[in-house]
């Protein structure tokens, strides 16, 4: 229906899309090359951001143009997510919530739960922790103001089924 962007690493070009969020007119697209572009609705470049060293891995904005991201502190003694707000020129950061990383640093767990996150209408955030049912609403201003638990009796993932899904993702990645 619409193009916008082409391949490249300048002013209007995309390198390896990761997330693409369309809200209040505007396209912005998380690049693998760790920069958020911004387009009109009939794909016409409008900017482009960095965030100065960060990693990010997920990102959205909310009506304020202020940018919600995810980013990954994947180091050994500590793996860890970010969840962060920063303003629409991508320099004030806000931190509103860590989770825990897989930590492949001690091997594989296929079965790790990942949070994820949703801005609503009215921007607030909803960010889950599946490893304890838990649902947190965080407001536009990052605070947290409601909590939903699920109780739960986990079910114990076996050492023989852990094996066999690592031995299947090792199958898959050699079809490449």
């Amino acid at each position: 229906m619409r193009r916008f962007g082409r391949p490249g690493q300048g002013p209007g070009e995309l390198g390896s899309p990761i997330t693409m969020q369309v809200r209040d007119g505007r396209v912005m697209v998380l690049e693998a090359v760790q920069r958020v572009s911004f387009f009109d609705l009939n794909g016409n470049f409008i900017k482009s951001l960095s965030p100065k060293g960060r990693w990010i891995m997920l990102a959205g904005m909310d009506s304020g143009g202020n940018i919600i991201a995810t980013e990954g502190y994947l180091i050994p003694e500590n793996p860890h997510y970010k969840l962060i707000k920063f303003n629409p020129e991508m320099t004030a950061a806000q931190e509103i919530a860590t989770a825990t990383a897989p930590d492949n640093f001690r091997g594989l767990d296929p079965f790790m739960s990942i949070s994820r996150w949703q801005i609503t209408p009215r921007d607030e955030i909803i960010y889950s922790r599946p490893a304890n049912y838990t649902l947190e609403y965080y407001d536009q201003g990052g605070k947290l103001f409601k909590k939903l638990y699920q109780d739960y009796d986990p079910v114990k993932v076996s050492e023989e089924e852990k094996e066999e899904f690592r031995k299947e993702t090792e199958r898959n990645g050699r079809r490449d």
